[in-house]
């Protein structure tokens, strides 16, 4: 069971793990110095 408080408008940016670890392998292999990356695929909301 999920429960939200209030209206239940917050949200949350989701990404596949799969995703995550690509990127983190390109970083690792290309992005220069004092990057910095957002991985995100959307949002999820609680609303019922």
């Amino acid at each position: 069971m999920a429960r939200h408080i209030g209206p239940g408008r917050d949200s949350w940016s989701t990404v596949h793990i799969d995703d995550v670890t690509d990127l983190y392998a390109t970083a690792l292999e290309a992005a220069p110095p004092g990057s910095f990356y957002f991985v995100e695929n959307g949002e999820t909301d609680f609303a019922a």
